[in-house]
């Protein structure tokens, strides 16, 4: 499995970065973290039939799940992504992890720095893109106004609690430690969504008209300039004349945008329209 990543696209294609164990450790620490041979615990998901893994050399394979519990020792990168070290010589990448040492994770998008609570930056501690690293936090149903939440296994819409520092959001990881809540891309492994997202359209086939669709898939009169930014709350697929059209709901009109169409994709979807 590859770095996860979320792009605005719909939940069905993000079901399409991590420090290691416990509080967040120097990078350094992170790097001694794999040489210790004392087991711990981590879970993955039991409704899974299989798993990939890795070898040393980075080579993917299959594993059966046969526990949603596994033990690891340690910690190694591969293949550009963090991975756990299993019995047998397996390292489980980060993107298949619920939790660690029996608490929640959250899975980083981006390198990020860490911060005090007056919001002076850490020196020598970060957090690495695919890595994941256990928050300190509670984990509630998310309101109407709720601008990032995450979708559970039951279906309800869940936020984690944050801090405010100096006017932005921050998830609390350790004693006085804290990373922005925009770094941060899975929560227990379930997708971070954002209420709505701003986004930047580029040409459409090299004009500078873009489209606007209706829901159905077909190409309205209304054209937006390429440059243009668009705040967008939903998204959809549709398959019109056997080609599928991924389109992003522009917030507060009926209009659609068209996935190409978007010079460049958020690290956060938006939710899926039924």
């Amino acid at each position: 499995m590859k770095i996860k990543t979320i792009a605005i696209s719909s939940l069905a294609l993000l079901l399409a970065a991590t420090p290691v164990v416990g509080t967040v450790t120097s990078t350094s620490s992170v790097q001694a973290a794999s040489q210790k041979s004392s087991a711990k615990t981590l879970t993955v998901d039991s409704s899974k039939k299989s798993i990939e893994v890795y070898d040393i050399n980075g080579k993917s394979s299959s594993m059966k799940v046969k526990s949603a519990s596994l033990k690891y020792y340690g910690t190694k990168v591969i293949n550009g992504e963090y991975t756990y070290k299993l019995a047998g010589g397996k390292y489980l990448p980060t993107s298949e992890v619920t939790s660690l040492n029996g608490k929640g994770i959250l899975y980083i998008a981006n390198n990020s720095a860490l911060y005090q609570k007056s919001g002076k930056k850490i020196a020598n501690k970060s957090l690495k893109r695919s890595q994941i690293v256990n928050y300190r936090g509670q984990i509630k149903p998310a309101s109407a106004s709720a601008y990032r939440f995450f979708v559970d296994s039951t279906g309800s819409k869940k936020v984690l609690t944050y801090t405010t520092i100096k006017g932005k959001r921050y998830y609390q990881v350790g004693k006085n430690q804290y990373i922005p809540v925009s770094k941060v891309s899975y929560i227990n492994n379930y997708a971070l969504l954002a209420k709505y997202q701003t986004v930047t359209l580029g040409k459409h086939n090299g004009s500078d008209n873009v489209p606007v669709y209706s829901a159905e898939g077909k190409v309205t009169k209304e054209t937006l300039k390429a440059g243009s930014k668009v705040v967008v709350d939903r998204t959809k697929t549709v398959k019109v004349n056997g080609k599928t059209l991924i389109l992003y709901g522009i917030k507060d009109k009926s209009g659609y945008v068209e996935m190409t169409d978007i010079a460049k994709l958020p690290n956060l979807a938006v939710i899926t329209e039924k």
